[in-house]
């Protein structure tokens, strides 16, 4: 999985930019880079882009782990 993430604080705006195997492990670490960076603020909106993404491995036990995960943060 290839992701990164950019602020844009004008628009209270976090894009998330992900590509390749989606894997539940590299999306919750993805957003947990997000919210640890000083540019983070609780106030923002997310936009999640996905290009030639494969959720091929994101089977039902990876969901719940996502949401539990995401649930937690």
């Amino acid at each position: 999985m290839q992701a990164y993430y950019k602020f844009e604080p004008d628009n209270r705006l976090c894009v998330y930019r992900i590509s390749g195997a989606v894997t539940a492990k590299g999306l919750l670490n993805l957003f947990r880079s997000a919210r640890d960076d000083a540019g983070w603020a609780e106030e923002m909106r997310f936009l999640t882009v996905l290009e030639n993404a494969s959720l091929a491995h994101m089977d039902t036990h990876a969901i719940n782990e996502l949401m539990i995960g995401m649930q937690d943060e």
